[in-house]
């Protein structure tokens, strides 16, 4: 018994080692957001006022939150006219790769735009503050992992501010990893790596700003704004060529496979620039499938996912998105054809090379590569 017992942990370890390190799944566990403003403006028994706060923590894989307002007002006193006005706009949104449960990175962005104005004793001011257009995700990291994080903080110094950091809590308060503040001016482009220890990390999000009106500035704007990506594992490149395709960028779909275990990542692939760039948490030998709408799908055997993984060159053709170019495609074309924009038979996906105008290129396209099929 002991010696069969002792047969089976070998065999076991031999089967980590054949199929690399174990998948790290990287949870998304909570998210906050919030858009604050309060305003004043007016005079005398005609002011108006708020404190207005806008929140929402549904743990959602996207979502985006927006609010606004504009008032005005205008009088006489003591045979003189007044006026006073107010506008402020807040927008915020995130997006999760992956789920909820196993993501690969986060993206975030948020805008603040404000703006007062007064004429005579009016009185006018705006803030989107405390917090103003705040966001926290919350996420945990099971085992070390790399990372990277980078992004744009751009304020008014003079009404308003912003922050961006990934923070990682030590079970008293939460620590800054990386954060804006160690910028020029605390703000600017910023694009940082390293390793996540095992632990509790959130990436927090604000933008802030205000303008008071006075006689001496009667009216003005003032604006910020924040985006953010951070990527959980192992960064990825390599080039790909969408064959036969003179477009716009498109999107494209990866598969890194490892045993029982599927990733799916999507990146934008520009045809005149030909790179991809994506994040894995596997590591050790994986299989690589990639995917456009209307190319067939290629895989390639990958010793170790990271820089220059795996070189990729899609057949194009395939219009309905199945495995294989064939009669279906090409009845799509044909009916097409001659099409463009805003004929009554456009069909996107018949525009195979991206010109805008379904003709012979195209027709000739799936012709060439008739009964090809799919990795």
């Amino acid at each position: 018994m002991e010696s069969k017992m002792k047969v089976q942990i070998r065999l076991a370890t031999l089967s980590l080692l054949l199929t690399g390190v174990a998948h790290a799944q990287m949870t998304l566990t909570g998210r906050y957001s919030e858009l604050r403003y309060d305003y004043v403006y007016g005079f005398g028994g005609d002011t108006h006022s708020a404190n207005v706060p806008v929140t929402n923590s549904a743990l959602l894989s996207q979502d985006t939150e927006s609010h606004g307002y504009i008032g005005s007002d205008s009088g006489v006193w003591a045979s003189m006219g007044w006026s006073a006005a107010v506008g402020i706009d807040l927008q915020n949104e995130y997006s999760v790769e992956g789920s909820l449960s196993d993501f690969s990175a986060i993206r975030s962005s948020g805008t603040i735009a404000l703006s007062a104005s007064k004429g005579g004793v009016g009185g006018a001011g705006i803030g989107g503050r405390n917090p103003g257009n705040q966001q926290f995700h919350y996420f945990t990291v099971p085992t070390a992992t790399p990372y990277d994080f980078f992004g744009n903080l751009t304020f008014d110094p003079s009404g308003g501010s912003g922050f961006l950091a990934l923070q990682v809590f030590d079970s008293i308060v939460w620590q800054n990893v990386r954060f804006t503040y160690s910028l020029p001016g605390a703000q600017g482009n910023f694009s940082w790596s390293g390793t996540l220890a095992p632990g509790s990390y959130r990436l927090y999000s604000e933008a802030t700003a205000n303008f008071i009106a006075t006689n001496d500035v009667p009216s003005g704007s003032r604006s910020a704004s924040y985006n953010s990506t951070l990527h959980i594992g192992t960064r990825c490149t390599g080039s790909i060529v969408l064959q036969d395709y003179v477009g716009v960028p498109r999107l494209v779909t990866f598969q890194i496979v490892q045993g029982a275990t599927t990733e799916t990542r999507t990146a934008m692939v520009d045809p005149n620039v030909g790179t991809y760039e994506i994040w894995t948490n596997l590591s050790g030998p994986v299989t690589v499938y990639a995917k456009g709408s209307t190319w067939l799908r290629q895989a390639r055997s990958v010793a170790n996912p990271g820089l220059n993984m795996a070189n990729f060159t899609l057949k194009n053709g395939n219009c309905n998105g199945d495995s294989v170019i064939d009669l279906s495609d090409y009845t799509i074309v044909i009916t097409a054809f001659n099409a463009v924009p805003v004929s009554a038979n456009w069909d996107i996906r018949a525009d195979l090379n991206g010109d805008g105008v379904v003709d012979l290129t195209d027709y000739t396209i799936v012709v060439t590569n008739f009964n090809a099929v799919e990795d």
